[in-house]
């Protein structure tokens, strides 16, 4: 016992305080706060408490970034241009969400992506569980919607909106794609499957079913490229335009919108009216560079259903809430991110996350939690390291080798 104190003690007087372990400790504690709030043990707060409980890890991140990460004159210019942008954007939006994301994002510097992803999959997955075990055994609202046209039961288990709880669902699912890349197998699509069909079920969330569904064909053409296979390496070699490309055809998609158009107004359908509230709106907002405060109407979510909602309106795609919420050069930005990690990932003959990067754009295509870190930590590696799997690594060494 003696020996085991000493052993401790050691341990603790010797501990130096480095950026990669104060990241992840701040990691650790903004998803678990962000998640929270997507949950309704929000009605446990005040109003703002969780809000304000997030400076205290973007304290952390912002002490790793100017004290402990090494800079060259390219990075210090990098942090000022990012954290003025981040700044400029949270005060002419109104909306904290970005700076949340961007912070991380620049506090990641020299830090293990994979490791990073493995703390959110850890943290995502338990805290799911636990909102859900909660939610089921009453200690949460459990809310439930009805589907107006269908009259489908749509359960929320703990978060604040069914579509919040499939959202979580599909970014764990990509997480675990990611993690393991190269060893999917048939059973692994099996379950990515079986998670699909559950969430329907539960969720009647078609989109983001869709959208697990998807990875399978995704992770599978990367996975043969990655291996060399020419056909799937011509296909997944152009994964790295579809950012830019999805976020084009749905801007331009909701700026023309009309009902009289027969195509248009399918689409529309297809998507649950996503086209004709983004063409509302660019009528009632416009876009800017740094962006405006928005006012949007929803069903209730965390709140509860609204009985009557005589004037709906919500920006549900990602790339269209950059845009008109945060502005131009927002948007720009956040499009440069995912085409350099895609490249990247598909230059080291990786292709993970140029694999993960396609699904994420048909989900912020889709839906409104591309920069929302509840969700999504792969924007994360942009400048994270350590982004190409072990395999690839592996592959690369007997090259040099042979």
């Amino acid at each position: 016992m003696n020996e085991l104190v000493k052993t401790q003690w050691d341990r603790f007087t010797n501990f130096k305080l480095t950026g990669d372990w104060l990241y992840q400790v701040a990691f650790v504690y903004l998803v678990t706060i962000s998640y929270l709030q997507t949950s309704t043990y929000v009605d446990f707060f005040a109003p703002s408490t969780l809000h304000r409980l997030l400076f205290i890890g973007l304290a952390a991140l912002a002490f790793k970034i100017f004290f402990l990460d090494r800079h060259n004159l390219w990075s210090i210019l990098g942090n000022v241009l990012g954290f003025g942008l981040l700044l400029i954007t949270w005060r002419t939006s109104h909306d904290f969400m970005l700076v949340v994301m961007g912070t991380l994002i620049l506090g990641a510097r020299g830090v293990n992506f994979r490791q990073i992803v493995k703390l959110y999959y850890l943290v995502g997955l338990v805290g799911l569980l636990y909102i859900i075990i909660s939610a089921e055994a009453g200690v949460i609202r459990n809310l439930v919607f009805v589907r107006d046209t269908t009259g489908a039961v749509r359960r929320a288990f703990g978060i604040i909106y069914p579509t919040d709880f499939a959202a979580h669902v599909l970014f764990l699912v990509l997480a675990d794609a990611y993690l393991a890349f190269h060893r999917l197998k048939w059973w692994r699509y099996i379950l990515y499957m079986i998670i699909a069909g559950v969430v329907m079920w539960g969720t009647n969330s078609r989109l983001d079913a869709i959208a697990i569904l998807l990875i399978i064909p995704i992770t599978w053409l990367g996975q043969r490229a990655a291996q060399g296979h020419l056909v799937s390496r011509l296909i997944a070699g152009f994964y790295w335009p579809i950012p830019i490309l999805g976020a084009y055809l749905v801007i331009i998609a909701s700026y023309f919108f009309t009902f009289s158009n027969h195509l248009f107004e399918k689409v529309n359908h297809a998507l649950s009216g996503r086209l004709q509230f983004g063409h509302t709106a660019f009528v009632r907002y416009g876009f800017s560079k740094f962006g405006q405060p928005v006012q949007e109407n929803g069903w209730g979510a965390g709140v509860g259903a609204k009985k009557v909602v005589t004037d709906y309106f919500f920006i549900d795609a990602s790339f269209l809430r950059l845009l008109i919420i945060f502005g131009t050069i927002v948007l720009l930005v956040v499009l440069l991110i995912m085409t350099k990690i895609s490249w990247q990932s598909i230059q080291t003959n990786d292709y993970a996350l140029a694999s993960i990067m396609v699904i994420v754009t048909v989900s912020a295509i889709l839906e409104q939690r591309l920069v929302d870190i509840a969700y999504n930590p792969f924007l994360l590696a942009f400048l994270a390291t350590g982004t190409a799997s072990m395999m690839t690594k592996e592959k690369d060494i007997e090259r040099v080798h042979s």
